[in-house]
Parts: C-alpha cells; structure tokens; sequence
C-alpha cells in the first residue's frame, strides 16, 4: 500500500506528461519498431500528424490517428499519400489497399492502429534546444552516423518541413525515448521517473528573456524569445 501511494506521488497525469513532451506519429502505434535509416523523428503534435498522414493517410472524417481505429477499415482522405510506388493522387475518400510503406518499403499492415505517441527524449543529444541545427544538416549527420554504426546521440533541429518552424528532434533509437508507459514503469529514482528528474523533451520556451528566434515551440505557439541560460524551460 504504501509502495502504491509512492507511486502515485510520482506519476503525473497522462495530462500532464503530454503537455511536456515531443511528439511521434507511428503507422502501428508502436515508437521506434521499424527504426529509419534517418534515425526516429519527434517533434511538435502538428509535425508528428503531418507526417504520419502523408506517409498512410489522413482519416476522413477529420479526427486524428489515436491508436483506436482499424488502419484498413478507416476511410481516409488527403488528396494523395507516399506510397512505394511514388505519390499518388487517390479519390476522396477511399479506404486503404496495403500500398503505404514503412521507410524500409515494408507494408504497413490493414491490421495496425496508427497513433500520435507523447514521448520525452532521455537519451544523450549533441545540442540543445537552444541551439537547434537546420533539418537538412541534422538528418544528415544522424543518417550517416547509423550507416557507420556509432550513432549514440540526437540533434535537436527546425524543422522545414512538416509544422514548418517549429522544434523537432531525431534520435538514433528507441532508448533515447520514453512514453508514458514507460515512465509509469520506470523505478524510482531512474532518469525521467520522477518530476524532479531532468529529461530533454522541452516545450515551448519562456517568452520574456534571451534572443529573437523563428520557430515554434512545441505547443504550436510562435514564442518571440528564448531564455537565457538558465533562465529555464516551460516544464
């Protein structure tokens, strides 16, 4: 019992992990099973949705992936999507058929539940998001460093993209990242099990100290400024 009521001093709401997290969009709901040759990719809820739909589909009655629908049962819609065959412009709306593809060009199967997961980052990153490098240069960098097989860090980037502007991040794998689930489970004491313990997926910067900037931060708000050193991130 009292284990029980230590846990549950130290475990937020799903709420509150959320609202300080990046963000993934996975075809099968499951972050950093097929693992690209460009590492994982997370960055703000927009950015994650963005990708995931224009790599399966987008559903066409509006609402988002959430882990509840049925991939080959959902009627989608989006004008086209990234199939292995190139981009196609497919009739409105249309159920999927078993083209789109993994990074890999495996199928993603009619039998998954694709999701936006809330993730923080817990691995080791080369920089901050302070100081975030271009889209192209991160992908590079991190690309080639898993073809060579040393890979051991991430880079925070601006992403060009998908959200253009706003903060992302690409990882070298699935250890880097942490869901939910995954703090609920963490003992007590281990990196990000605790609201005391540091982690690297930031959010949105505090808007009344440091230098101008053009990007967003992860809540989709454009701030003006970053905080100076040590002046602190929104938690």
């Amino acid at each position: 019992m009292q284990s029980d009521r230590r846990l549950a001093q130290r475990t937020p709401s799903r709420a509150a992990f959320e609202g300080n997290a990046y963000w993934h969009g996975s075809p099968n709901g499951r972050v950093g099973e097929k693992l690209a040759a460009y590492g994982i990719h997370v960055g703000s809820f927009d950015a994650a949705r963005d990708a995931l739909n224009a790599r399966i589909g987008k559903p066409a009655d509006g609402s988002d992936w959430d882990g509840t629908k049925v991939y080959g049962e959902t009627p989608l819609t989006g004008h086209y999507a990234y199939f292995s065959d190139g981009r196609l412009v497919l009739p409105e709306p249309y159920l999927p058929f078993g083209q789109a593809c993994y990074s890999d060009g495996t199928k993603v199967p009619l039998d998954s539940r694709p999701d936006i997961v809330a993730v923080r980052i817990i691995g080791r990153m080369v920089n901050s998001p302070l100081t975030p490098r271009d889209d192209e240069q991160a992908n590079g960098r991190i690309a080639g460093e898993l073809t060579r097989g040393h890979a051991r860090s991430g880079y925070h980037y601006v992403n060009d993209s998908e959200d253009e502007g706003s903060l992302s991040a690409a990882v070298p794998s699935r250890a880097h990242l942490q869901t939910y689930e995954d703090y609920v489970a963490a003992p007590a004491g281990a990196l990000g099990s605790g609201p005391s313990d540091p982690y690297l997926g930031l959010r949105q910067p505090n808007g009344d100290a440091g230098k101008d900037v053009n990007f967003r931060g992860l809540t989709g708000a454009r701030p003006t400024r970053l905080p100076r050193p040590g002046n602190g991130w929104v938690r």
